[in-house]
């Protein structure tokens, strides 16, 4: 998950944050805030006073589905589908129309499964 901040961002002490925060001018991260994610400021600092901060794992934290009607169109962002990091899976909608379909990684992906469960197709990744 990306927040995206037109100003600065501040994180209130003790508190838990999940995502990447980019914000256009700084961070504040409060005294044993802890976050789960990335602090990214443009034009500004990162503050930080005994935080703890986990970076996601770049093999699972970056898996993108993108779709185009045509395979030579433009492929952008796949609407309606589901990526989950956790289960290492992607849920796609069945569509009545065509689509093409890429995954999007930073590293290799093994495909171990491809079912068709209600109405969507469930891609599993390894």
């Amino acid at each position: 998950v990306f927040w995206q901040v037109g100003s600065s961002a501040t994180i209130g002490g003790n508190s838990v944050f999940k995502g990447n925060i980019l914000a256009d001018q700084s961070i504040t991260m409060g005294t044993g805030a802890i976050l789960d994610g990335r602090a990214l400021a443009r034009n500004g600092e990162v503050a930080l006073d005994a935080n703890t901060i986990t970076v996601p794992d770049a093999a699972t934290a970056s898996v993108i589905l993108v779709s185009a009607g045509e395979v030579t169109d433009p492929f952008t962002r796949a609407p309606g589908h589901f990526v989950n990091l956790e289960a290492r899976t992607i849920t796609v909608p069945l569509s009545a129309d065509g689509q093409f379909y890429r995954i999007q990684s930073a590293t290799a992906l093994n495909l171990s499964d491809i079912s068709f469960i209600g109405g969507s197709v469930v891609i599993t990744y390894e």
